[in-house]
Protein backbone atom coordinates (compact mmCIF):
# COMPACT_ATOMS: atom_id res chain seq x y z
CA UNK A 1 0.00 0.00 0.00
CA UNK A 2 1.58 3.25 -0.95
CA UNK A 3 2.12 5.95 1.73
CA UNK A 4 1.21 9.68 1.05
CA UNK A 5 3.27 12.27 2.45
CA UNK A 6 1.60 15.81 3.39
CA UNK A 7 1.65 18.43 0.41
CA UNK A 8 3.44 21.65 1.08
CA UNK A 9 -0.17 23.47 0.73
CA UNK A 10 -1.50 20.81 4.03
CA UNK A 11 1.42 21.61 5.87
CA UNK A 12 1.38 25.49 5.40
CA UNK A 13 -2.34 25.65 6.07
CA UNK A 14 -1.61 23.80 9.44
CA UNK A 15 1.16 26.05 10.38
CA UNK A 16 -1.11 29.03 9.36
CA UNK A 17 -3.80 27.72 12.04
CA UNK A 18 -1.35 27.06 14.44
CA UNK A 19 0.08 30.44 14.66
CA UNK A 20 -3.48 32.13 14.52
CA UNK A 21 -4.52 30.23 17.24
CA UNK A 22 -1.13 31.14 19.29
CA UNK A 23 -1.66 34.68 18.16
CA UNK A 24 -5.01 34.37 19.31
CA UNK A 25 -4.66 32.81 22.82
CA UNK A 26 -1.49 35.31 23.46
CA UNK A 27 -3.92 38.41 22.81
CA UNK A 28 -6.67 37.17 25.14
CA UNK A 29 -3.90 36.42 27.78
CA UNK A 30 -3.22 39.75 28.65
CA UNK A 31 -6.02 41.75 30.44
CA UNK A 32 -6.86 45.18 29.88
CA UNK A 33 -5.96 47.89 32.16
CA UNK A 34 -5.71 51.65 32.39
CA UNK A 35 -7.32 54.28 30.23
CA UNK A 36 -7.74 53.32 26.47
CA UNK A 37 -8.25 56.01 23.84
CA UNK A 38 -11.45 54.82 21.85
CA UNK A 39 -12.06 55.40 18.10
CA UNK A 40 -11.50 58.71 16.34
CA UNK A 41 -12.91 62.06 16.36
CA UNK A 42 -15.10 61.74 13.25
CA UNK A 43 -16.85 65.43 13.42
CA UNK A 44 -16.40 68.13 16.14
CA UNK A 45 -18.12 71.42 16.05
CA UNK A 46 -15.16 74.06 15.41
CA UNK A 47 -12.87 75.35 17.99
CA UNK A 48 -13.24 71.97 19.99
CA UNK A 49 -11.09 69.37 21.09
CA UNK A 50 -12.15 66.10 22.09
CA UNK A 51 -10.98 62.78 23.49
CA UNK A 52 -12.26 59.78 24.68
CA UNK A 53 -11.23 56.92 26.64
CA UNK A 54 -12.56 53.78 28.26
CA UNK A 55 -11.35 53.30 31.87
CA UNK A 56 -10.48 50.07 31.92
CA UNK A 57 -9.32 48.69 28.11
CA UNK A 58 -11.42 48.84 24.95
CA UNK A 59 -14.88 49.15 25.35
CA UNK A 60 -16.69 45.47 25.31
CA UNK A 61 -20.07 44.37 25.39
CA UNK A 62 -21.40 45.01 28.79
CA UNK A 63 -20.81 47.79 31.40
CA UNK A 64 -18.22 50.23 30.82
CA UNK A 65 -17.35 54.00 32.20
CA UNK A 66 -16.35 56.15 29.30
CA UNK A 67 -14.43 59.40 29.97
CA UNK A 68 -14.82 62.40 27.49
CA UNK A 69 -11.98 65.36 27.48
CA UNK A 70 -13.37 68.57 26.20
CA UNK A 71 -11.32 71.61 25.38
CA UNK A 72 -11.56 74.77 23.45
CA UNK A 73 -9.17 75.44 20.06
CA UNK A 74 -5.72 76.70 22.74
CA UNK A 75 -6.20 73.56 24.40
CA UNK A 76 -8.59 75.00 27.56
CA UNK A 77 -10.68 72.63 29.79
CA UNK A 78 -14.18 73.54 29.10
CA UNK A 79 -15.44 72.44 32.89
CA UNK A 80 -18.67 74.61 31.89
CA UNK A 81 -20.87 72.01 29.79
CA UNK A 82 -23.87 69.65 30.59
CA UNK A 83 -23.09 66.86 28.17
CA UNK A 84 -24.86 63.86 27.01
CA UNK A 85 -23.35 60.55 25.08
CA UNK A 86 -25.71 59.37 22.24
CA UNK A 87 -24.85 55.95 21.50
CA UNK A 88 -26.29 53.67 18.66
CA UNK A 89 -24.58 51.04 16.66
CA UNK A 90 -23.21 52.01 12.61
CA UNK A 91 -25.30 48.88 11.27
CA UNK A 92 -28.22 48.71 13.16
CA UNK A 93 -29.86 50.86 15.18
CA UNK A 94 -30.35 50.06 19.36
CA UNK A 95 -32.77 52.38 19.52
CA UNK A 96 -32.33 55.74 21.94
CA UNK A 97 -29.88 55.83 24.13
CA UNK A 98 -28.64 58.50 25.69
CA UNK A 99 -26.77 59.26 29.17
CA UNK A 100 -25.87 61.92 30.94
CA UNK A 101 -21.96 62.41 31.80
CA UNK A 102 -20.97 64.01 35.35
CA UNK A 103 -18.43 66.60 35.18
CA UNK A 104 -15.42 65.41 36.64
CA UNK A 105 -13.39 68.47 36.74
CA UNK A 106 -11.02 69.96 34.41
CA UNK A 107 -13.15 69.30 30.75
CA UNK A 108 -13.40 65.58 31.83
CA UNK A 109 -16.88 63.89 31.84
CA UNK A 110 -17.58 60.41 32.71
CA UNK A 111 -20.45 58.13 32.83
CA UNK A 112 -21.40 54.69 33.06
CA UNK A 113 -22.62 52.70 29.37
CA UNK A 114 -24.03 49.99 28.62
CA UNK A 115 -22.91 47.54 25.42
CA UNK A 116 -25.80 45.28 24.33
CA UNK A 117 -23.73 43.68 21.95
CA UNK A 118 -20.20 43.83 20.03
CA UNK A 119 -19.90 45.91 16.87
CA UNK A 120 -19.10 49.01 15.15
CA UNK A 121 -20.66 51.79 17.50
CA UNK A 122 -20.87 55.49 17.50
CA UNK A 123 -21.00 58.16 20.24
CA UNK A 124 -22.61 61.83 19.40
CA UNK A 125 -21.11 63.96 22.47
CA UNK A 126 -24.32 66.68 22.84
CA UNK A 127 -22.32 69.81 24.13
CA UNK A 128 -24.49 72.44 25.95
CA UNK A 129 -23.04 75.83 27.09
CA UNK A 130 -24.73 78.79 28.73
CA UNK A 131 -25.33 80.83 25.85
CA UNK A 132 -24.09 78.91 23.41
CA UNK A 133 -26.21 76.58 20.59
CA UNK A 134 -25.42 73.04 21.48
CA UNK A 135 -22.53 71.75 19.82
CA UNK A 136 -21.14 68.16 19.04
CA UNK A 137 -18.18 65.76 18.59
CA UNK A 138 -18.79 62.12 17.27
CA UNK A 139 -17.10 59.25 17.89
CA UNK A 140 -17.01 55.89 15.77
CA UNK A 141 -14.91 52.84 17.85
CA UNK A 142 -15.96 48.87 17.62
CA UNK A 143 -16.55 47.24 20.85
CA UNK A 144 -15.22 44.00 21.42
CA UNK A 145 -17.19 40.64 22.80
CA UNK A 146 -16.73 39.91 26.80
Amino acid sequence: MPRHRPSYFSVGLAAILWLAAASCQAAGAQPASGPTAVGQVTSAAPGLQATLTAQTGAPRAGSNTLDFFLADAAGQPIADAVVTFDLDMTNMSMGIYQVEARADGAGHYLSPVVFSMPGPWRLVALIDRPGQLQEQVRFDFPVEAQ
